[in-house]
Order: C-alpha cells, then structure tokens, then sequence
C-alpha cells in the first residue's frame, strides 16, 4: 500500500519585539528586536492593559555595502566545512544512539562555533550574498538556504539533537543546559535575520519598520527555527515550573505557543503541534493561577478544554474548575480571535490574513512511484481576490520529474479572500512545499526524504 504525504506551508511576510531572558546570559553577540514579555501580549491581548508598540528589523545578510576580504571568506569557508563535518558525524551518531559520544562531540562543536565568524553580526552583514557562488547554497529541511543560514542551521541542529540525547539518558539538567545554548542560537538568528517580519501579518497594526527603511524578503532560516525554538523553550519551561519561577513558564509558553503557530505546516502535522500547545497552555493557565493572574488562568484553561475537544481527548476537571473558579474574577473578551485550530492568529483587524481551505493530494508519478524515488517541490503562486491560485511555478524540486504533478495540485488550491484593510487584494509570492513519500513501517515518523531535509 502506497500512501502520498502531501504537506502545505506558507512563507508569510509578518512583522513584531525580545529582551532575552534575563536567565539566559547570551554569549553570542545579541542585539535585542522583540523584547520576550511580549509573547504574552501577542497570545493573550485581552489580558493586557496597554498594548505596546514594537519595531521590526530586516535581515542583516548582505546589507553592508562592503563585502568580506578574500582571508576573511578564506576562513569562512574553512569554518563552514568543519561546522558541516560535525553536524554529519553527530547525525550520524544519533542514527545509532551513540548519546554520550554525542554530547561529548556536540560540546567540541558548539565550543569551536563560538569561536567561529557565522553569529557575528559584521561577518553576516558584509556577507555577499547576491553574488556567492563561491560559497555555495543548500536544501535544508526542504527550502534552500544560503550559506551562512546553512551554518547557522548546523549549528541550531547540534544543540537540538544534543538535547534530545540528553532527554534519552534522563538527564534533566543536560536537557536543560543545552536547551538553553539552542535559544541563544535560535534568539540571535531571530533577531538578526529578519525573522521579526514573519511574526504575522495578524500583527501589522501593532509594529512598525522604520522610517525610511521597507520590509525585504528574509532567507528560509527562520521558517526552519520556529520548531525547534519552541521545543527549547518547553524544555527550559518545564525547569522553570518545578522551580516555580511562575513568570517565566508564562513567557517562554507564549514563545512557544507563538512559534508553533508560525511554524510551517511541512514541518508538522496540526496534531503534533497541538498536543504540544495543549501542555503549554495548561502548564500556563496553572502559572497564572499561582499568580492569580485571573485572566490568563481563565485564557489558557479555555483553549486548552477547546483544543482537547478538537483532538477528541476529554478535558481534565481541573481544567474546568480552574476556569470557574477565574470567572469570578475575569469576564471574557467575546471578540477574541483565537481558534482551536490556528492559535491567536489575529487580535485585531489585520491585514493580507488568509487561510488554505482546500488542498487536494497530487498525484504520484508513476515512474518515479514504481522506482521508488522520493522527493519535494517547492512552488510560488499568487492568491487571487477570489481565493484561487494562479502563475503557478516551481521554485525548485530534487526531482523534474515531480513538477508537473505539482503544478497541476496548485490548480485546485483555495483559501479564503485575502483583504487588506477590507478590501480584496491579490497576495503574490505564496510559497508552497509539496512532499512525496512512500509509506514503509520501517521509516521513523521524522522522516523526511533525502534533499528534502
């Protein structure tokens, strides 16, 4: 039996502002965009009583109008390959569940990055990248990437399995500690990449670029953190409530709970993420009661009883009786967005706010299907003012011999109407990744096939 996995994602152009954790001492160079306390406004605006304005930063690669010497790229380069080997070796120690040499390997790896020029914010600025040929690009978790992306990758991803490892051998405070080293990663290509523009356009309204400056186009960096920042995050929440440090659960769930909203849909499945966001919110709402912070108590037990009803589980009475008991205190917002289904997407009129409605599975070409070749293709399309598709075009695929089913799915794509400010407006430049697969129960549930990852 041959199954097709057919995964949608949406790159979306968003804006919104992180005083690192004052718990996290960054050791990486930080320059700070959307300041942490934040998050908790951008999920639970009801229970915040002033709604504050917030700027957005575009990508640093390439803005410098000078560029890197050629010692200075010499040493790059050289520094990209050995960050490389190491992400290969330790990957390849994780398929045989070598954790201790993994962790022993990831230390080397992470001690020699920081010593590396990929996280300083010159190197990324005078980077060359219109015209890189030399450095080469990379697909990684099925988009491209530019160079220094690929290393800043490497990197989020060494960090990322060492903690796993961590959680393999029960260690709790090596899960903790790497999970820590992975959000200052994954904080400083936030701040720096431009990922603050991908926040949502459900957030126009609340920030704003500045003067003179215009939003551009950032690399596929930040689509490939927004997972792996929210699981660091868990991990370092969940320390922080057997500690009872109350106000950072709740602000490293609303990191989370933001993140896997913004997270693209190839990366996970809305079941995964949403078991995910049930914890969070219920870990939140029982933060905020030992706050007595009434309204979140009330926010967070509500969506957690309404994503378990979505999920079909039944919800826990201490759920229920939480939210009784902060409804004598809180009276809720009637107008409020969210939805079991898509988070907080929007708190406010928002503009270009659309939503896929229908994606029919393309079909499997059979040649590629009878000798067994996997693979993706990523397409770009505009959305119409009706909600359909059109000058559809493969950006790229690991296989031709995909494109044409692909293109062909995209015909029967819909969404609803995009608007800006009320009005029906074309949205171009949707990006979206098609993944095909075959079905074998001897692949992990995390696979992803090769080009595609």
């Amino acid at each position: 039996m041959v199954i097709l996995r057919f995964f949608l994602f949406i790159l979306l152009s968003l804006p919104i502002q992180l005083t690192a954790f004052e718990a996290i001492n960054l050791s990486i160079e930080e320059t700070e965009v959307i300041p942490l306390s934040k998050y908790k406004e951008i999920q639970f605006p009801q229970c915040i009583n002033t709604i504050s304005k917030g700027f957005i930063k575009n990508d640093l690669l390439g803005s410098s109008k000078e560029t890197l010497n050629r010692s200075e790229s010499r040493s790059l380069i050289s520094a990209g390959k050995k960050i490389r080997s190491y992400h290969k070796k330790i990957l390849e120690l994780r398929r045989i569940e070598e954790h201790s040499k993994i962790l022993e390997l990831a230390t080397e790896a992470l001690d020699f990055i920081y010593t590396s020029n990929i996280f300083n914010q010159d190197t990324l600025a005078r980077f060359p990248y219109h015209n890189s040929s030399k450095y080469g690009s990379f697909i990684l978790n099925g988009v491209p990437m530019d160079y220094l992306s690929a290393q800043q990758f490497s990197a989020m991803m060494i960090a990322s399995i060492a903690s796993e490892s961590s959680k393999k051998i029960q260690h709790d405070e090596l899960t903790q500690s790497w999970s820590e080293k992975g959000i200052k990663i994954t904080r400083w290509i936030f701040n720096n990449r431009g990922c603050s523009t991908k926040i949502g356009v459900s957030y126009n309204s609340s920030f704003e670029v500045e003067e003179g400056q215009r939003v551009r186009s950032v690399g596929n960096i930040c689509s490939a953190m927004y997972l792996k920042e929210s699981s660091f995050a868990e991990d370092i929440l969940i320390d922080a409530l057997k500690i009872k440090n109350f106000d950072k659960v709740i602000i490293l769930g609303s990191l989370s709970l933001t993140d896997l909203q913004m997270a693209p849909a190839s990366q996970t499945s809305f079941k995964a993420a949403a078991f995910i966001r049930l914890n969070t919110l219920a870990r939140l709402a029982y933060a905020a009661k030992k706050q007595e912070n009434w309204c979140l108590v009330y926010e967070g037990n509500d969506r957690a009883i309404k994503l378990a009803k979505e999920l079909s589980i039944e919800p826990l009475n201490s759920w229920m009786d939480s939210k009784k008991e902060a409804s004598k205190y809180y009276l809720p917002n009637k107008e409020d967005s969210w939805t079991a289904r898509y988070g907080n997407m929007s708190y406010r009129n928002s503009n270009n706010l659309y939503m896929p409605l229908k994606t029919i599975p393309p079909a499997y070409p059979r040649r590629l299907l009878e000798r067994g070749i996997e693979g993706c293709v990523m397409l770009s399309f505009t959305v119409n003012k009706e909600g359909k598709t059109e000058n559809a075009k493969v950006e790229w695929s690991t296989h031709e011999g995909f494109n044409k089913s692909a293109l062909a799915s995209s015909k029967s794509y819909e969404y609803s109407i995009p608007e800006k400010e009320g009005v029906p407006t074309n949205i171009p430049d949707v990006r979206t990744v098609i993944v095909y697969k075959i079905e074998d129960p001897n692949k992990s549930s995390l696979y992803i096939p090769a080009g595609c990852e």
